[in-house]
C-alpha cells in the first residue's frame, strides 16, 4: 500500500507553488467565463440585429438593400464580424452562382421567349385551367434547367399576360 504524504510533510516551496497554481487557476476562469459572457452578449446582440432587419425589410420592402448593408457596417463596427475576415466569410460561389442565373434570366426574358413559348401553350389550350396545367408544366421544364427563383422569375410575368389574353 502506498503512503500518500500529507501537506505538512511537504516543502514549504510546493505549498507556495500550488497556492499560485490554485490563483491561476481562478484568474483563467474568471477570463474564460468572462469571455464566454461577452461572445454569448455579441451574439445575442447579432440575432437581435439580424431579426431586426427582416422585420424591417418585411415592413418597409422599398429600402431592403439600405437596411441589409446597414447591418453589415454594425456587424464589421461592432466586431461581430472581424473585418480580416470579410472577404473569406463572404460564399463567393453562391453569390456568382447567383448572378449568373439573373443575367442568364435577364437575357432570356429580353429575348421574349418564354412569351412566344406561353404563346404556343395558349393556342393549344381551350380554358384558363389548361393554360394553368401547361404553365405549370413549362415551368417544370425550365426549373429542370435552371434555379427556382430564376423559373419564377420568367414564367410569372408570361402566365399573367396570357391569363389576361385567355379571359378577354
Amino acid at each position: 500500500m502506498q503512503h500518500i504524504p500529507s501537506l505538512r510533510v511537504l516543502s514549504p516551496g510546493f505549498v507556495r507553488s500550488s497556492k499560485t497554481f490554485t490563483t491561476t487557476l481562478v484568474v483563467v476562469k474568471v477570463f474564460f467565463v468572462s469571455w464566454i459572457e461577452k461572445v454569448i452578449k455579441m451574439k445575442i446582440f447579432a440575432l437581435v440585429l439580424f431579426a431586426l432587419m427582416y422585420v424591417l425589410m418585411i415592413a418597409v420592402p422599398k429600402y431592403r438593400p439600405f437596411y441589409a448593408l446597414t447591418v453589415a457596417v454594425v456587424f464589421l463596427i461592432s466586431g461581430i464580424l472581424p473585418p480580416d475576415n470579410l472577404l473569406s466569410t463572404i460564399n463567393w460561389n453562391v453569390l456568382l452562382m447567383i448572378a449568373g442565373t439573373m443575367i442568364i434570366v435577364y437575357y432570356f426574358i429580353d429575348s421574349r421567349m418564354p412569351n412566344l413559348l406561353a404563346d404556343i401553350l395558349l393556342g393549344k389550350s381551350k380554358n384558363v385551367m389548361w393554360v394553368t396545367i401547361l404553365m405549370s408544366l413549362f415551368s417544370g421544364v425550365i426549373s429542370a434547367f435552371i434555379d427556382n427563383v430564376a423559373t419564377v422569375l420568367m414564367v410569372a410575368p408570361c402566365r399573367n399576360g396570357n391569363l389576361q389574353k385567355v379571359e378577354d
